[in-house]
């Protein structure tokens, strides 16, 4: 394998994606315990007011990743 160009930008995109699953994951599972505690309401608030900052950070860790691989191409 070759040597990477940019190390510093592959370990923010690795930092991006290993910190997007953990909090994914967290709030995930904070829902799921609500849910079966019996505050299914708060819940789906929860996950209906995070889901738009969800789908935002996909989109900026994808975009980090174009940049990342591009950059490397080159």
């Amino acid at each position: 394998m070759q040597k990477p160009k940019f190390p510093k930008l592959t370990q923010i995109c690795s930092y991006l994606i290993r910190g997007f699953c953990s909090v994914f994951i967290a709030i995930l599972l904070i829902c799921v315990l609500l849910g079966v505690f019996g505050a299914a309401d708060n819940a789906m608030v929860l996950l209906t007011t995070s889901f738009p900052w969800f789908l935002r950070s996909i989109i900026c860790i994808g975009c980090a990743l174009a940049v990342t691989s591009v950059s490397e191409a080159l």
